[in-house]
């Protein structure tokens, strides 16, 4: 059973990016808890502060330079290797789906403003793009990652469940220590 302090912890860990909480997330955890007060419910103002700024320094320096980033969002491009799993946390966040017609609806609600269209009409608009948004989401929920999603998963050497290759590829049995491999 998980404590308060413990939650108010997992809560502070989600400023590291998904794969790193993966896993590292039970480590990460365990020494928050070992070096907790005794009697405490939440993390001191200095223990959370830390923990965000790592997260945030993990998260600047597992994202690719613009360039890449650009590629990549623009034109579907692979990113080069080493940042991968940063595509991954991409393809697999529930907001990757609902970025694009976000800014679209920004873009078209600025529209709007700048025309001088009524309060009336720009509140019809906005819950309208909520309610996209709502349906986007429930459906990269249910459904998981869409074909274009799926693509770059492939090309980033991904599943289609975010897990990669190599884990699923069967690895060959270890030789027993002490004995050498035999050629066959």
């Amino acid at each position: 059973m998980s404590t308060r302090y413990e939650n108010r912890c997992r809560l502070l860990l989600r400023a590291y990016p998904r794969h790193y909480r993966e896993i590292r997330g039970a480590e990460l955890l365990g020494t928050l808890l070992d070096a907790a007060e005794p009697g405490r419910s939440t993390p001191t103002l200095r223990e959370s502060w830390a923990v965000i700024r790592g997260g945030l320094a993990t998260r600047h320096r597992v994202r690719p330079p613009l360039r890449h980033l650009l590629a990549y969002r623009l034109r579907g491009k692979r990113v080069p290797y080493k940042y991968r799993w940063w595509v991954r946390d991409d393809i697999l966040s529930q907001w990757a789906s609902v970025r694009l017609p976000l800014l679209w609806g920004v873009f078209v609600l600025s529209l709007m403003l700048w025309d001088g269209y009524s309060i009336r009409r720009i509140a019809i608009a906005a819950m309208v793009q909520t309610l996209g948004i709502a349906l986007i989401l429930w459906r990269a929920r249910r459904y998981g990652p869409d074909r274009s999603d799926r693509e770059l998963l492939w090309k980033h050497e991904f599943l289609p469940d975010g897990t990669p290759f190599e884990a699923s590829r069967p690895q060959p049995p270890a030789p027993a220590s002490g004995t050498s491999p035999t050629p066959e």
